[in-house]
């Protein structure tokens, strides 16, 4: 600080100058690494489940500054020159943020846009404030104005969730409100707690593995998440190919499902979160999004419907590993991905 009071104005400014240009160059300079971690999905082998828990966990960003970022990001894949624009401080990395979001929303109402009318769009946000960056979206589109969904801590035991209905769910929700009034006048919170309730004894699958299965002790638990992480040579199944191929065609074999039985045990065991652990770190993935049996030796290589050779893995992770066994060449039709 003694060293800044001796600046005069000119200095002064020269400086900030100079640091608010080495900030941009290395917010540009990052987004490329983080394109690059992300095509290489080495967030994946390190033990997390998406890019945003990589950096909101590893590098400790929160949770909007993370957002903003891989929003540039992905907007950067599908508009040319949106790096180069945050480089040199054209484009600032809200308005890329907002333009990434309401391209988002847009597809989801079942607007396309062509690469050129995405780069024309984020071209109107340029030089902006985050403001103005709205009122223009807006204008392109009245649906934008819609406010995001959104959560918030107002105490510690407390969040406020906003969302916006439409008149169809406004309209079941008063129903159930009706068909609960026996119960007096149910606030939505109240009302809301009620419906996950219901849904939670019906979807939860760690519900009912819970008062099936008998939950491992801390030593066993520990056991066998590195157990799930080796191959276990003692699972292979010649008797149950993938596919059988004959001449020119394949012919799918339809397998027996996993049992009931194992599939809660399953649950029980991970508690229902992903058991991938990164070899080096034994950082264990634990997300609980999107999550799905995996076979550690693939059906496809032999594999067997063991408990031993199974484990729960988020989506990406599944994927990821199947990525491991098959190559990327062979998946990328599974992933939706162009070669």
């Amino acid at each position: 600080m003694k060293y800044l009071k001796s600046l005069n104005q000119e200095e002064l400014i020269s400086q900030t100058d100079l640091l608010v240009k080495k900030e941009r160059e290395v917010t540009a300079e990052l987004i490329r690494h983080l394109c690059e971690i992300e095509a290489r999905r080495l967030h994946l082998e390190l033990g997390f489940g998406s890019m945003f828990e990589f950096l909101t966990k590893h590098y400790s960003y929160s949770e909007g500054a993370a957002d903003r970022r891989l929003s540039a990001m992905r907007l950067s894949k599908s508009v040319p020159g949106v790096i180069e624009a945050i480089e040199t401080g054209t484009l600032s990395l809200s308005a890329a943020s907002q333009a990434h979001h309401f391209f988002q929303r847009e597809e989801k109402a079942g607007k396309e846009y062509s690469a050129e009318r995405k780069a024309e769009v984020t071209q109107t946000l340029a030089g902006k404030s985050r403001r103005d960056c709205e009122q223009e979206l807006l204008r392109l589109s009245p649906q934008s104005a819609i406010p995001a969904e959104r959560e918030r801590m107002i105490s510690p035991d407390q969040v406020e969730i906003r969302f916006v209905a439409d008149a169809k769910l406004a309209a079941k929700l008063k129903r159930i409100k009706q068909l609960l009034s026996h119960h007096g006048d149910l606030g939505y919170a109240e009302l809301i707690e009620r419906i996950a309730d219901q849904a939670l004894k019906k979807l939860d699958p760690l519900e009912r593995a819970e008062k099936t299965s008998p939950v491992e002790s801390p030593q066993r638990a520990h056991s066998s998440e590195a157990r799930i992480q080796e191959t276990p040579p003692a699972v292979q199944n010649k008797n149950i190919p993938s596919t059988i191929q004959t001449g020119l065609k394949k012919v799918i074999v339809r397998r027996p499902k996993i049992p009931i039985a194992d599939r809660r045990f399953l649950w029980a065991r991970a508690q229902g979160a992903c058991e991938y652990v990164d070899p080096q770190s034994r950082r264990r993935c634990g997300s609980k999004w999107a999550l799905e049996i995996d076979h550690i030796v693939p059906l496809a290589k032999g594999g067997a419907h063991e408990r031993v050779n199974l484990r729960l893995c988020c989506r990406s992770h599944n994927q990821w590993l199947a990525i491991q066994q098959f190559g990327i060449s062979f998946m990328k039709k599974y992933l939706g991905e162009r070669s």
